[in-house]
């Protein structure tokens, strides 16, 4: 098993474990004791300091991504590139802050009809931006030392178990409302300051001055990866956030926190493709220093057919179970379709595999940020038309429909650029068999209990596709895990 399976593995493990907690955290705590428009708040803060630190990050975790294999060197600290990253993330968050400050007066103008409780608490956006940026900055440097595991432990499963003990303090009346964002403040940014001890510990962090030498030969590439990093980061996070700040701005604070528990629903099926894209995007990198297209052509491939599995594996469960997840939440019932459309959404942008990293560690990087700053536009003016036809629905539908133009138009790209074809009958057969289980489960008679028939349901959903996929052999890396599980567990 190669090192992309092996840390992807291991990287949608904690990344699951996390989603466990944050179900628990969203679905079966926050409803019970906070009102919606309390969950919008903090949302809403998070979504507003993530968009601001990729403006923050000045496009740095693409250079690492792009330009650090040129100065991979353990003895003499990477030549300098940890240092110069920190130095960049400084400035980049005092440039930030300046920006904040200036945008401030829209913010609260724009949201204090409607959204109050959001302008009373927008003191916590600063600190947000500053440790998430410099950790985005930290997880991107122990990335292109070939571990994206840790940043991934401590974002999905650690800062999350902080996060519970947050809400259980506040739902026992220790803190009031306000004390308890601090506390949730606090532990969103914990990850930071670990992974900073832990680079510590590796003695990984190293202030080394950067080669003067290596960075004028890639001087010209370092500005012009950053630039465009700066853009296509602050597409990618803006397609993701935007569409909760709109909703926030049409409907009111209370409308988007009814939207974020559904949103949350459907990007539980796009999370096995972060672990993929963080160690794909090195190893992609190192490939096409080498020009190896059949490499890439091969990483394409695999990536494609497991991720269309995964993707369609989670969507079926999620979707069978719809009227049990609103018979738990029902204060939230009004985003059932938001669930449908943000799933489905993330299935097709799934099924293109790696093609984003394929294109962005490619020569064409320029382009792909391009691309995405079109995509922002894309998504906007959507929101902007289906928001006010189709409400809560019409965010999901803006989102759903841009993640899948964008696909095709990535795959069209390689296609054309690289004559790289990632699809054959394997991904019919997926898409057959999947449509197949949906109908068996559909038919199934229905469980009183909630907890019981989604546990009933979605047992015979994972029994299904483990026989399919290990008896089909539609992925090779898929397989061999299954193969390692059982050599380790049942040993002869």
């Amino acid at each position: 098993m190669g090192i992309i399976a092996k840390q992807s593995i291991k990287g949608s493990v904690y990344t699951y474990v996390g989603a466990v907690i944050g179900f628990a955290n969203t679905v079966l705590l926050m409803p019970k004791l906070f009102s919606t428009e309390q969950v919008g708040l903090v949302n809403i803060l998070v979504a507003i300091a993530i968009i601001y630190t990729q403006i923050a990050s000045l496009g740095f975790p693409n250079v690492l991504s792009r330009v650090f294999p040129y100065f991979r060197n353990n003895t003499n600290g990477h030549n300098g590139m940890f240092a110069l990253g920190m130095a960049v993330t400084l400035v980049g968050f005092l440039l930030t802050l300046g920006i904040f400050y200036v945008s401030k007066n829209y913010i609260v103008t724009s949201n204090a009809e409607k959204s109050g409780l959001l302008v009373e608490n927008l003191h916590f956006i600063p600190q947000l931006i500053l440790f998430t940026a410099f950790f985005t900055f930290l997880d991107s440097y122990a990335k292109a030392l070939f571990d994206s595991v840790s940043g991934t432990a401590l974002r999905e499963v650690y800062s999350r178990i902080l996060i519970t003990g947050s809400i259980l303090i506040f739902g026992a009346d220790l803190v009031d409302f306000e004390e308890f964002v601090f506390i949730y403040i606090l532990a969103y940014n914990s990850p930071a300051v670990i992974l900073t001890l832990i680079l510590m510990w590796r003695k990984q962090f190293k202030f080394t001055l950067p080669d003067k030498k290596l960075i004028a030969e890639h001087k010209r590439e370092i500005i012009r990866v950053a630039l465009y990093g700066i853009m296509s980061g602050f597409a990618g996070t803006a397609i993701v956030n935007i569409d909760t700040y709109m909703v926030t701005q049409y409907l009111g604070l209370s409308e988007a926190g009814i939207y974020a528990i559904s949103f949350y629903f459907g990007t539980l099926i796009g999370l096995p493709a972060r672990s993929l894209r963080k160690i794909g995007s090195i190893v992609l990198s190192e490939a096409w220093k080498r020009n190896d297209i059949p490499e890439i052509q091969k990483i394409y491939e695999k990536s494609t057919v497991t991720q269309l599995i995964i993707g369609l594996y989670l969507f079926l469960g999620i979707w069978a179970n719809i009227d049990n997840i609103f018979s738990i939440i029902p204060d939230y019932a009004a985003g059932r379709y938001v669930i449908f459309f943000i799933g489905l959404g993330y299935v097709l942008d799934m099924a293109g595999g790696l093609s984003a990293m394929i294109m962005l560690t490619s020569r064409f990087y320029n382009l792909f940020s391009l691309l995405s700053l079109i995509n922002v536009v894309f998504i906007a003016v959507s929101n902007m038309i289906f928001i006010p036809i189709f409400g809560l629905k019409g965010a999901a539908i803006a989102s759903g429909l841009t993640l899948f133009v964008f696909s095709i138009i990535r795959f069209v790209f390689l296609n054309r650029k690289f004559g790289l074809q990632p699809y054959s009958f394997k991904h019919l057969k997926i898409i057959a068999f999947s449509a197949i289980i949906y109908l068996v489960i559909y038919f199934i008679p229905d469980i009183s209990n909630s907890f019981i028939d989604i546990f009933v349901k979605g047992s015979l959903i994972s029994l299904f596709f483990l026989i399919f996929v290990y008896n089909s052999k539609v992925s090779e890396d898929i397989n061999s895990g299954i193969d390692a599980i059982k050599s380790k567990f049942f040993k002869k």
